[in-house]
């Protein structure tokens, strides 16, 4: 049976996959409002390095006035950090794929995740020179798939474009 299309406010839980510049901020970024995150990076050191990011981040942000003190403990408990695909993609209701810009890759990528994610997760790609397209079609629910480029660091400019 078909699940119903997701409508923005069932979106609770985010993938994150990439622990690298972008991926990193962008999990960082909807912890703090509120969602919980799973990271997924293939690279068990770069998850660690991720997550000692995420620390040392929100420390700088209660510094630099952008995240309250009191709002730390609670944005990184809603961060979950995996290695294991299947764990990661087990809750997700939307993907963000955010791993090196090779075609190849990112296919692979998408098309092992498609089959490990629930049928209701909507997948995107953090694409800066691809076409969506071109990576879509790596799945089998091309209908519930965008490219979505975050403006970095994404703290400040809380801005992405949806294609």
């Amino acid at each position: 049976m078909k699940e119903p299309p997701l409508d923005a406010a069932d979106v609770q839980s985010i993938l994150v996959v990439g622990a690298g510049t972008s991926g990193r901020q962008i999990a960082l970024q909807f912890a703090r409002f509120a969602f919980d995150v799973a990271v997924h990076d293939i690279d068990a050191a770069g998850l660690q390095q991720c997550r000692l990011w995420h620390q040392a981040s929100l420390r700088a942000m209660t510094d630099g006035a952008v995240v309250d003190r009191a709002e730390v403990d609670a944005i990184l408990a809603r961060i979950s950090y995996h290695a294991d695909a299947n764990r990661a993609a087990e809750s997700a209701d939307l993907l963000c794929e955010s791993i090196p810009e090779d075609r190849q890759i990112k296919r692979q990528t998408l098309a092992q995740l498609d089959a490990l994610c629930p049928p209701r997760t909507i997948f995107t790609t953090n694409v800066s020179y691809l076409t969506p397209s071109s990576l879509a079609t790596a799945t089998k629910r091309p209908e519930r798939f965008a490219a979505f480029h975050f403006h970095v660091p994404v703290w400040y400019a809380n801005a992405v474009d949806v294609m």
